[in-house]
């Protein structure tokens, strides 16, 4: 997404974590008494919530103290990944709203979701897990300015990237591979288990 300006979504919470994180968390709510019923119905392990995320979740970890960027102070241990934020998107130190802070914030929030899930619906055969399909050319960076999306660009020219295809089996695997049962884990890159 990469929106550039501190943008709030019509429920006033802070467009990235809206998008990428409260729409799935609520879904899945939702839907939650129905799997319950079909975990009932099928092998233990069949029933699987998948959350996709990436590799951002390393740029910013979740701000329980300011989730919505109003400026409020943070513990050290939520403070954004700056060395690294630097050197990959050439993004410049700020206590303000970032939006590759606010981007990693969110997919730091699937993976905290997949994680309580799989402990809490263990117990009734549903696997969590979350899942980071690889970099694959989109329209993600479409918000960024120029200076910041060729920055960008000259840094992933060395890295490289997935087809559509290469990166959705990715998500196929963790959804139907009865090997991973999350018990090793509950992030999935490159088709096998990883660390976030």
């Amino acid at each position: 997404m990469n929106v550039t300006s501190h943008t709030l979504s019509v429920d006033g919470i802070e467009l990235h974590f809206a998008t990428n994180h409260i729409g799935h968390f609520l879904f899945t709510n939702l839907i939650l008494p129905k799997l319950k019923v079909a975990a009932l119905k099928n092998p233990k392990g069949s029933t699987r919530i998948i959350n996709l995320t990436s590799r951002g979740h390393s740029t910013s970890p979740f701000r329980f103290s300011d989730w919505n960027f109003e400026g409020k102070p943070l513990a050290e241990e939520e403070r954004a990944n700056w060395q690294l934020l630097t050197r990959i998107f050439g993004a410049k130190e700020t206590d303000g709203y970032n939006p590759w802070v606010a981007y990693g914030q969110s997919k730091t929030a699937n993976v905290l979701f997949s994680e309580y899930l799989y402990r809490n619906l263990e117990k009734y055969g549903i696997v969590s897990l979350a899942v980071h399909p690889g970099l694959i050319k989109t329209e993600i960076g479409r918000h960024m300015n120029e200076d910041a999306h060729e920055h960008l660009k000259a840094i992933m020219k060395s890295i490289p990237h997935k087809t559509l295809e290469q990166g959705s089996s990715t998500t196929l695997v963790a959804a139907f591979d009865p090997k991973l049962d999350g018990k090793s884990g509950v992030y999935i890159e490159d088709f096998q288990k990883g660390k976030p």
